[in-house]
């Protein structure tokens, strides 16, 4: 009888032990949803939790990205407990752009007792923008809510063709086409009664600019 209550009480010590560590990611800060960028690299922030009871530090800290091998970092500070930490990743993120990702960020310490608060995960966009705000001053898009029409205004110093592509709000391309584009003001004008209510993405592009964002369409 002794023996087996030695037995649970070790049992007990080990549960209350293990259920002290437990750390997940929840959330990912960046990228965000729609993500214009100037280059194929993004950098990336999450914040971390600490919702165990005993400080913790050396945490494996893991980002994946569709079907790619995830890419491992380690935060080395000290998370003490219910505290939150924002962390980036030592390196910055290579995303092809023009396409869709799923990506999930999550923590890997040993022992954690709670593995299903371990991860966070999101869809986002990722598209090339222009980088000169003289370009970026010249585009508009209006009105916005939009009841069956929406507007993109550009101006252009040459004639050329753009390349108009729409997306859902969870990054799934629903429509796509060229327009072409005299020299001086411009106006594209997409009709949207075929869409459903809700908020939706473009991206206009040509050799020489691009331009990202997002419409919302509200109607009753």
């Amino acid at each position: 009888m002794k023996k087996k209550i030695i037995f649970l009480v070790l049992i007990f010590k080990i549960l209350i032990c293990s259920a002290q560590i437990d750390v997940g990611v929840i959330s990912i800060k960046s990228p965000g949803l729609f993500v214009p960028i100037d280059s194929h690299f993004v950098n990336v922030e999450v914040v971390i939790k600490n919702f165990g009871t005993i400080p913790v530090t050396t945490i494996p800290v893991i980002f994946s990205q569709n079907n790619l091998p995830p890419i491992w970092d380690t935060l080395t500070g000290y998370l003490l407990p219910e505290d939150t930490l924002h962390y980036s990743f030592s390196n910055r993120i290579f995303f092809p752009w023009g396409s869709a990702y799923f990506i999930c960020a999550y923590t890997n310490l040993t022992n954690d007792n709670n593995i299903h608060n371990d991860t966070t995960c999101k869809i986002v966009w990722i598209t090339l923008t222009s980088g000169n705000e003289n370009e970026k001053n010249k585009f508009k898009v209006y009105p916005t809510p939009s009841v069956n029409l929406v507007n993109f205004q550009l101006y252009s110093d040459e004639n050329c063709s753009f390349k108009i592509r729409i997306f859902n709000s969870i990054g799934t391309e629903i429509d796509n086409f060229y327009y072409p584009i005299k020299n001086g003001n411009n106006i594209i004008e997409y009709k949207t009664n075929h869409l459903p209510k809700g908020i939706y993405f473009y991206s206009l592009e040509s050799l020489k600019n691009n331009y990202s964002g997002k419409f919302i369409i509200n109607r009753q």
